[in-house]
């Protein structure tokens, strides 16, 4: 069901030979600045975990790896999990390799993920939360026509110190009249 191809990229289900390209780009230090520090155990009990079959639980991720389609590269992930379904509230988020930033691939693969979380899963909200110093991962989220709902203060304990954090959201009408080509 969930495996999406654009321009540049196939997004689809993380497998377990997507274990190194994955460990590259959650273990790097300066890469997770603005995201929980993990062990390698700790990677790769997520790692494990979200490469199961997705079952559509509240809080259960839907993870994609985002693959470049002229080498067959793992440059990230993507993933959505339903906060709370009855309500058709979920959250989206993104991870990319730090070799990859600025090409456009987050923004790419994020507008792929979102076209398809509201028009399949009939989503009428869609939230991502990043930390507020996070600069690249918050334009991407205005760049999805994301509005900031929250600044939440002093909200999570990440590098030894409390971190502010943003609220992002989009509702489904309002996604359904955006076009990114304008942005």
């Amino acid at each position: 069901m969930f495996k999406i191809e654009t321009e540049r990229l196939l997004l689809r289900p993380l497998t377990q030979n997507d274990w190194e390209d994955t460990f590259e780009h959650r273990a790097d230090i300066e890469n997770s600045q603005y995201i929980f520090d993990m062990t390698e155990e700790e990677i790769r009990k997520v790692f494990d975990e979200r490469i199961q079959p997705w079952s559509q639980e509240e809080n259960k991720w839907l993870s994609l790896g985002v693959e470049l389609k002229e080498n067959k590269k793992l440059i990230g992930e993507v993933g959505f999990r339903y906060l709370d379904k009855k309500n058709a509230l979920g959250e989206f988020g993104y991870r990319f390799n730090r070799n990859f930033h600025r090409k456009g691939y987050a923004t790419e693969a994020s507008v792929a993920l979102v076209d398809k979380i509201f028009k399949e899963l009939k989503i009428h909200k869609l939230v991502a939360i990043c930390d507020a110093e996070n600069i690249p991962s918050y334009k991407i989220m205005e760049k999805l026509g994301m509005k900031k709902e929250a600044h939440y203060k002093e909200h999570s304990w990440r590098r030894g110190k409390w971190c502010d954090e943003f609220l992002y959201s989009l509702i489904n009408n309002d996604h359904q009249d955006f076009n990114i080509s304008n942005k």
